[in-house]
């Protein structure tokens, strides 16, 4: 293969390489206004669970989980409830709501409770496709 031949092989390369970050640009990602929704809708997911787990609707809490968190059950869910319930009374309230984190379809947001003798933080990391996980912040 002579240097012609190789010249003729790597133009096309170097001229694609030119235009893909041009073509990138106008693919950008969308606007901040967009992410500040998406924000909001991951604090009303949040806000909506908890309040279902204060309601004691498990079964309609258990359908907010994403697909992958495939071991929540409506008993596990309730057990898992049912013994913060026993350590801070009965929930009263959402005081407060943060969204502390997002990233590309996922969220953490903390989710401050009320219950009978104690306050209690509630951290609720979701994805696009709903809740993944909810702990008890100690």
């Amino acid at each position: 293969m002579n240097k012609l031949s190789i010249s003729l092989i790597l133009a096309p390369a170097a001229v694609a390489s030119l235009t893909i970050p041009t073509f990138a640009n106008e693919m950008a990602p969308p606007t901040e206004t967009i992410l500040v929704a998406q924000g909001s809708d991951f604090v009303s997911v949040a806000q909506n669970f908890v309040t279902r787990l204060g309601q004691q609707q498990f079964t309609s809490a258990t359908q907010d989980y994403d697909a992958i968190a495939q071991d929540v059950t409506t008993q596990s869910l309730q057990q898992y409830w049912n013994d913060i319930v026993s350590a801070s009374g009965s929930f009263q309230q959402i005081i407060d709501t943060q969204l502390l984190e997002e990233g590309e379809g996922d969220a953490l947001v903390l989710v401050s409770c009320q219950f009978e003798r104690d306050r209690r933080d509630l951290i609720v990391l979701l994805t696009n496709d709903g809740v993944t996980s909810f702990n008890v912040v100690e």
